[in-house]
């Protein structure tokens, strides 16, 4: 099986009614996590979508240039706003949900990642993940890259079941689609003590930036 193949959703021969197509579009939210970023790409987003895709920004710095779902805490960089997004909508939650932050760009590998035509709304999401930046193998410190200084075996043996695998997939700067089904196949538990491991373990976003593909991973099984 090809990586990320798992996540890919079965296609169907079965010819679309193109009257009813608006039942066959999927729902859409943006979720944004913003800190000081320049945010006009939002607002012309919003303009050109409309109600094709709801927008959820959090902020965490104090600015009031736009409009807003909440305010948060600066803790946590975009994960803690990620997951404080899931808990609070976890029984109202989009069919898909795109996670960036403020000045997403950046971490795009936008020369040949088909992610970003579901993020451009040129076709539906094909996969129950899809990340929308390039990929890195490293090992469970983060290595061989400098900026991941972390120590993943307290992160994993917190939340899950078996042996931590070698080596993993890192996603760089943790922005992806994913579906309702792989959110909600982890228990709201699951997302509360994630959610609280922000408080304890300082460098949990970059780990997450690691380890988001195991996270919406079935296979991997939680303790929680």
């Amino acid at each position: 099986m090809k990586f990320l193949d798992f996540f890919k959703k079965k296609k169907t021969v079965e010819r679309p009614n193109y009257k009813n197509v608006a039942s066959k579009i999927s729902s859409r939210e943006l979720v944004v996590s913003v800190y000081k970023e320049k945010i006009e790409w939002l607002i012309k987003r919003q303009n050109i979508l409309g109600d094709r895709e709801a927008i959820s920004a959090y902020v965490k710095s104090d600015r009031s240039d736009f409009d807003y779902v909440e305010k948060l805490p600066n803790i946590g960089r975009e994960s803690h706003t990620y997951i404080h997004h899931i808990i609070k909508n976890y029984d109202n939650l989009a069919d898909f949900t795109t996670f960036i932050q403020g000045g997403p760009f950046f971490h795009f590998h936008e020369g040949d990642n088909p992610n970003l035509e579901f993020f451009n709304f040129v076709e539906e999401p094909t996969h129950d993940y899809n990340p929308l930046g390039d990929f890195a193998i490293t090992d469970c410190f983060g290595r061989p890259f400098s900026h991941w200084d972390v120590d993943l075996f307290p992160v994993w043996d917190r939340l899950f079941e078996g042996n931590m695998p070698h080596r993993f997939f890192a996603n760089y700067g943790a922005q992806f689609i994913v579906s309702r089904a792989v959110i909600q196949n982890r228990s709201i538990e699951f997302w509360k003590e994630l959610y609280n491991m922000h408080k304890e373990i300082e460098y949990l976003p970059w780990a997450l930036e690691i380890m988001w593909y195991y996270v919406f991973d079935p296979r991997y099984k939680s303790k929680i």
